[in-house]
């Protein structure tokens, strides 16, 4: 993977750059599991989704 090939400030940028992407990308589906999911796994989503976004603030807050 392209992270493999990559060190220091370069490897750090890329890294922030793929969580964040990664983050906003599983807040979607989770979202959409609590919108069409059955009971249970919308249940789940939705009790996940403050952690995946808090994860995601603190992403947000190391690319800048």
């Amino acid at each position: 993977s392209r992270l493999q090939r990559l060190s220091g400030p370069a490897f750090d940028r890329e890294f922030v750059r793929y969580m964040t992407r990664d983050h906003r990308e599983d807040i979607a589906k989770f979202e959409q599991q609590v919108r069409t999911g059955d009971r249970r796994t919308a249940a789940l989503a939705r009790a996940q989704l403050p952690t995946l976004r808090e994860h995601l603030r603190i992403a947000e807050s190391l690319s800048r």
